[in-house]
């Protein structure tokens, strides 16, 4: 069996909508052989995902994953793991992979959950106890607001209701399991002035047939290379589709640079067939280092059910990247109603044939408002110049600054450049 956490913003295929109880189970408990190839056992993908909420964190600890069936329970997963359910919208992490389960027919998939907590937007937490272990992610000093209930969670565990009510496994077969967890219908107020809330979680679980692969492979081009400190471990290939009900399913997975460093590739699967764009996000610290490539990003694929399919980048450059700050120097203030807000930086390339490029960006202040600051990514290595213009209503105001504007800078591949300037004084 595969299990995989998957998060994105849309079901695969046909849902079907299952909610989630706690009950008692009975009979002895077996655990799911290690991979191998067992004579007498299937195999048994399961992805976890969510669907958007309004809460900024819902954390579970998932102690156990078991499936119950006529001889008992088969234990999946009996080593504790503690997500954020919504940090892996994006992202597809491993619970467990290529664990195989005695053929059979199961009647409930279960997680045992022994704990968890919300955030809610206005920084208010509620959690299954004060002591719970997950609460070393909540920020230091933040208070727990109320009890999160979770009731019997901890000891049946949460009972998925199957497509069809059961699950079949067939000798040398492989069957892909997808649940949703919904935050948003699955954390709720309670009435009255209890200030608790309580999870009644509800599930969509779905099969998946012949799931598809992409492939991904990155070349550097002749000439080109990445920034000093810079490699292609720090890039992931992301694919996404246009689910056509105004959601989208976004996938993505680790490149794996080769020995020398000059190419990588990465493998994103359990996917369900159709068109899916490719890109190659930046996942290392700031600045951020944009990849130019050929065929340009995003590139387009279209794969099969139980095929795999493959984008060939090549690389022709790192794009550069300019980062602009103004400023007040002291003693000097803006004119009364106007912020920094209200000024774009703006880059004027010189593309070295008579011609020039334009690119604006609005400034974005700071708490104080005494600073503000914008990066332009993925730019071509070239000489800039750079300043500032009012956009705000008229009178328009003009600020001097050191150095004068247009300051003229210059980047080359994959290089971050800064243009810092000082307001000395401003007036309409």
């Amino acid at each position: 069996m595969r299990l995989l956490s998957r998060l994105a913003a849309a079901a695969l295929g046909v849902a079907l909508l299952a909610p989630l109880a706690g009950c008692g189970d009975s009979g002895t408990g077996t655990t799911a052989p290690a991979p191998g190839g067992t004579p007498g056992t299937g195999k048994l993908t399961l992805l976890l995902k969510d669907a958007p909420a309004d809460i900024d964190m819902a954390v579970v600890t998932i102690s156990q994953i078991y499936l119950q069936g006529a001889n008992g329970r088969t234990v999946l997963r009996n080593t504790p793991v503690t997500v954020d359910l919504l940090t892996l919208r994006d992202s597809t992490a491993s619970l467990l992979r290529d664990a195989e389960i005695p053929v059979g027919t199961y009647d409930e998939l279960r997680f045992v959950v022994s704990g968890g907590y919300i955030k809610l937007a206005d920084g208010k937490v509620y959690a299954s106890s004060p002591d719970y272990s997950g609460l070393t992610d909540v920020p230091p000093g933040a208070p727990v607001t109320g009890t999160l209930q979770m009731p019997s969670f901890a000891q049946s565990g949460l009972k998925v209701k199957l497509p069809q009510d059961k699950l079949v496994i067939t000798e040398q077969g492989q069957q892909i399991l997808l649940v949703d967890f919904d935050v948003s219908q699955s954390f709720g107020h309670m009435a009255g002035q209890s200030g608790r809330w309580v999870m009644h979680p509800v599930c969509i679980a779905t099969d998946v047939v012949l799931a598809a692969k992409i492939g991904v492979h990155v070349t550097l081009g002749q000439g080109a290379s990445l920034p000093t400190g810079v490699s292609f471990a720090d890039f992931r290939a992301q694919v996404s589709r246009d689910n056509g009900d105004g959601t989208t399913t976004v996938s993505s997975c680790a490149l794996v640079p080769d020995q020398a460093g000059t190419s990588a590739s990465a493998l994103c699967d359990l996917l369900p067939a159709g068109t899916w764009s490719v890109t190659l996000p930046f996942q290392g610290g700031a600045p951020a280092v944009t990849l130019v490539t050929s065929p340009a990003q995003p590139a387009s694929v279209t794969v099969a059910a139980g095929q795999t399919a493959t984008v060939d980048f090549t690389v022709t450059a790192a794009a550069a990247s300019i980062q602009v700050t103004a400023g007040l120097a002291q003693g000097v203030t803006l004119p009364a109603g106007t912020t920094f807000a209200s000024f774009d930086a703006v880059l004027t390339r010189d593309n070295g044939d008579g011609t020039t490029t334009e690119f604006t960006a609005p400034l974005v202040p700071d708490q104080a408002g005494t600073t503000a600051t914008v990066t332009f990514a993925g730019l071509r290595a070239a000489p800039y110049a750079a300043s500032l213009r009012y956009t705000g209503p008229a009178p328009t105001v003009n600020l001097t600054t050191t150095p004068t504007q247009p300051a003229p800078i210059t980047v080359a591949p994959g290089a971050a450049g800064t243009v810092t300037f000082s307001v000395t004084a401003a007036g309409t």
